[in-house]
């Protein structure tokens, strides 16, 4: 027995988009591992189980397991969105009722609304109704779109997409 179990703030909406990886090598959905969800006390908890765990990775041990999946921020979102996952797992090979699992690793995933305006870069005071554009950061996102260009510095620099078409009201504001 190997699950991984993971429970997701009603803040969040789970995307249904798992990856498994074993020592670098992706997994096949249903063969290799299963995925169900469940609601439980309004919040998603997804439950992912390896099938033949012991018998297919035995020769693996101390690998790296690496499971991947996204979630998108949701109208139940607060400041402070708390996910937390834990791993069920047998200790003892030959009978697979004989679990034992790992403390519950919570982690925050933090939201916020941003106000903005949107200005014409010669004349600050004269806002840009119906303006097209995009927010990056320079802080790395996990499964985001990025690109990367030469600074005034010529320095090289990677952007990462954070929300893209965007367009700002006929006042020129966006949240």
């Amino acid at each position: 027995t190997y699950t991984v179990k993971d429970t997701m703030s009603t803040g969040l909406t789970f995307k249904d988009d798992v990856v498994v990886k074993v020592n670098g090598t992706p997994l096949t959905v249903t063969t290799d591992y299963t995925v169900a969800t469940a609601t439980v006390d309004s919040k998603t908890e997804i439950t992912i189980d390896f099938v033949g765990f012991y018998a297919k990775y035995k020769d693996l041990a101390g690998k790296a397991i690496e499971i991947t999946y996204s979630a998108e921020i949701n109208t139940n979102a607060v400041f402070m969105n708390n996910n937390k996952a834990e791993i069920i797992y047998s200790n003892d090979p030959s009978d697979s009722s004989k679990t034992d699992k790992t403390p519950e690793e919570i982690v925050t995933v933090y939201t916020f609304k941003v106000d903005g305006v949107k200005v014409d870069a010669a004349n600050s005071s004269k806002t840009l109704p119906d303006a097209k554009f995009s927010l990056w950061t320079t802080t790395a996102i996990s499964g985001a779109e990025s690109k990367t260009y030469k600074d005034k510095n010529n320095v090289e620099v990677t952007l990462y997409a954070v929300e893209k078409d965007i367009t700002s009201g006929m006042d020129g504001k966006f949240s």
